[in-house]
């Protein structure tokens, strides 16, 4: 059975000797020893996890009397730590306490949550509905790091807007959304074309932002947003119901995703759009770059927009 605990200072010991033990086993098929020897030493300062043990919401799992793994988070949502013990790994101790710091912050007011999280966590918490919202590279005493930071949100404030009846929100990379979203693309982008989306790669789908248009919960709309650089995302995979289009839900969508993109740092959008959907993108601002081109068998135009203005 696992017991979810507020940690105490009498936990600092263990909780350090924990965090270097993960690192140098669970982490060592994603990092070289320079990089895990580098990652470790923060154990070495008693005095900050002391002070975080403090100042944050700090947990320990305890399986048995013994400490199974540890996770923190703070008032403004961000969360520091969510390691599990070499030896209790898929025992949903992550899950447990995972669930344990969204109860912590739900009364305060916070419409997300996020960590900088590393590449052997990514996949646990892209199960958890987090989705990658910035990558960037740092260097800690000389060594460098691929980091990339991942946001669920917890509300519609931030991960969601609704006007008319429509919502537009972000569709969870593997879950029931994702799967209708597919449905909608293949039905309206590729089968007209004697095409199947589910024949395309979609390998790092996980890695892009996929956005929806929903009425009464049920999916009408798709946009993707694919992560090139540090600042600039591909639009792409835009798609209405053929029976729901002319109500603006083309235009939500693309607003929505403009406003994700400048709140994530990204400062320009691209996309290949078919000839006959460039006045639709040019009255919302977006410019061809270039002649005509064949894709897909169809004719289609490069076109950009700078989100902070040319």
């Amino acid at each position: 059975m696992i017991n979810i605990r507020k940690a105490t200072l009498d936990d600092v010991d263990s909780i350090r000797e924990m965090y270097r033990d993960i690192i140098f086993s669970i982490n060592s098929k994603d990092y070289n020893i320079d990089q895990l020897t580098v990652w470790a030493s923060f154990s070495e300062n008693r005095n900050a996890w002391t002070k975080r043990i403090l100042e944050q919401h700090f947990l320990v799992a305890v399986v048995e009397a013994e400490l199974a793994g540890f996770s923190s988070i703070s008032d403004d949502g961000y969360i520091d730590f969510m390691f599990t013990h070499k030896d209790h790994q898929g025992e949903g101790i992550a899950s447990e306490m995972l669930l344990k710091l969204e109860d912590l912050v739900s009364g305060k007011q916070v419409n997300k949550i996020w960590a900088v999280v590393s590449i052997t966590a990514r996949p646990f918490f892209l199960k958890k509905g987090f989705r990658i919202t910035e990558r960037f590279t740092k260097e800690v005493k000389g060594v460098k790091f691929d980091d990339c930071i991942m946001t669920k949100y917890l509300n519609q404030k931030e991960g969601s807007s609704k006007e008319n009846d429509i919502e537009v929100r972000l569709i969870t990379h593997g879950s029931e959304e994702y799967k209708s979203e597919l449905e909608l693309r293949n039905k309206i982008l590729r089968i007209p074309l004697g095409l199947d989306v589910h024949q395309d790669d979609l390998s790092n789908e996980h890695l892009h932002h996929h956005i929806g248009a929903f009425e009464n919960d049920r999916l009408i709309g798709i946009l993707v947003l694919t992560p090139l650089n540090s600042s600039e995302v591909k639009m792409r995979q835009v798609a209405v119901d053929e029976s729901l289009q002319s109500r603006g839900i083309g235009k939500k969508l693309v607003e929505f995703s403009e406003q994700f993109a400048k709140d994530n740092g990204f400062k320009k959008i691209v996309m290949n759009a078919r000839d006959v959907a460039v006045p639709f993108y040019e009255k919302l601002g977006y410019k061809k770059d270039g002649d005509m081109f064949v894709e897909v068998t169809i004719p289609h135009f490069k076109l950009y927009k700078n989100l902070h203005g040319d």
